[in-house]
């Protein structure tokens, strides 16, 4: 589960990157000196850098405890559509 596996706040205000896959679903979190969390999910085996770059679907969260359980929801409903 995406929720149990996520790093706490903490991990991203230290400016650490987390990685991570569920089933076929793979995603990116890379947090930026604004306070910001941008996430990268995609669909597929491959890494980040190796997708079609049309196959990632990218959004922008805050460093927050709201923030990060409006991510892990994206991430979760996340089904390959990107819009």
């Amino acid at each position: 589960m995406i929720k149990d596996s996520t790093p706490l706040l903490h991990y991203f205000e230290s400016g650490n990157i987390f990685s991570g896959s569920d089933g076929g679903k793979r995603y990116k979190i890379t947090p930026d000196k604004e306070g910001g969390m941008t996430c990268r999910v995609w669909m597929g085996e491959n890494c980040l850098e190796a997708t079609d770059p049309g196959l990632v679907a990218e959004k922008k969260f805050p460093i927050t405890l709201e923030g990060r359980n409006e991510m892990i929801a994206w991430i979760e409903a996340f089904d390959g559509t990107i819009v």
